[in-house]
């Protein structure tokens, strides 16, 4: 299950870092705003996918006890 989770978060970032990349070529976006807008969506990504990690192992940890 936390394998999945951690794979989720990746393929989410990939996605995501490749339409905003698609959208600087085709200059639908500024590549000043690319830099912002794909590090901020990224982190957003990151941090969900490790709440979403840290939340499994605690229900993990409290269910062998």
């Amino acid at each position: 299950m936390l394998r999945r989770i951690l794979v989720l978060g990746a393929v989410l970032s990939i996605v995501v870092a490749t339409l905003v990349v698609n959208l600087s070529i085709l200059d639908v976006i500024s590549r000043d705003l690319l830099k912002e807008t794909l590090g901020k969506t990224l982190s957003v990504i990151a941090v969900s996918t490790v709440a979403l990690v840290l939340v499994i192992v605690l229900v993990k940890a409290s269910a062998k006890k």
